[in-house]
C-alpha cells in the first residue's frame, strides 16, 4: 500500500480496511501506522501541555503585577490613614472649643477691668442706664455671668463652646449627605440643635 496524505487515524482506518480486503498488509505498516498515532497524540498532548504552561505562567505574572499595581494605589497613592484625619479633625475641633473658651475669659476679665475703671455696667435684665456709654459698656446677666462687652462700638459675644463644636460637627455631617450612622439615625440629626447666633449668616 502507497504513502498517503491521510490522518494517522484515517491511515490506520484503511490499512485494517485494506487488510479485510484481502490486500497485502503487513505487520510492520500496522505497527507504524498505530505508533504514528501514538506520536500524533503525544505531541497533541505536549502542545496543550505548553500552552497550559504559558497560561498559567502568564496568568501568575499578572497576578504579581496587579498585586504590586493595587499595592502602590496605596503606598504611593491619595490613600491617607483616617488616623491621621482624624487626629487633625479632633485637633481643629479642640482649637475651636479653646478659642471659644479664651474669649469668654477676655470678655469676664474686660468686663471686670470695665467696672473697676468706673464705666458703667448694664444688667441685661434691667432698663439699660441713660448714662451709659453705648459704645463702651458690659452686659451681665444674674451670677454676674456676662453677655457681652462693647468695645469701641464692637460687640464682643460670650459664646458657648460646645454649640460651636456641635454645629461644626452638624456640617461637616451635612456636606456628606448627612452621614448614616449604623442601625440609627444620620450623624447631622442626631447632633442637630441651637447654633451660635454668628453662625445665622455665615456661608461655610
Amino acid at each position: 500500500m502507497t504513502e498517503s496524505t491521510f490522518t494517522p487515524e484515517e491511515e490506520l482506518a484503511a490499512l485494517e480496511q485494506a487488510a479485510m480486503d484481502g490486500e497485502a498488509v503487513t505487520p510492520t505498516q500496522m505497527a507504524e501506522a498505530r505508533e504514528k498515532i501514538s506520536l500524533f497524540k503525544l505531541a497533541a498532548k505536549g502542545v496543550t501541555m505548553r500552552l497550559e504552561q504559558k497560561r498559567k505562567k502568564d496568568a501568575l505574572a499578572l497576578q504579581a503585577k496587579t498585586k504590586v499595581d493595587v499595592g502602590l494605589m496605596f503606598t504611593a497613592g491619595d490613600y491617607v490613614d483616617p488616623l491621621v484625619a482624624y487626629d487633625e479633625a479632633v485637633a481643629a475641633l479642640s482649637r475651636l472649643a479653646d478659642v471659644v473658651k479664651r474669649n469668654n475669659t477676655l470678655i469676664a476679665e474686660a468686663s471686670r477691668a470695665l467696672s473697676l475703671g468706673g464705666v458703667t455696667r448694664f444688667a441685661n435684665w434691667a432698663a439699660m442706664p441713660e448714662d451709659i456709654d453705648r459704645a463702651n459698656f458690659a452686659s451681665v446677666g444674674q451670677g454676674d455671668d456676662v453677655a457681652y462687652v462693647t468695645l469701641g462700638g464692637v460687640a464682643y459675644t460670650s459664646e458657648n463652646a460646645s454649640l460651636w463644636v456641635r454645629a461644626a460637627v452638624q456640617d461637616v455631617a451635612q456636606q456628606h449627605g448627612g452621614l448614616s450612622l449604623p442601625q440609627s439615625s444620620d450623624l447631622a440629626e442626631l447632633v442637630r440643635g441651637s447654633r451660635p447666633g454668628a453662625l445665622k449668616n455665615h456661608a461655610h
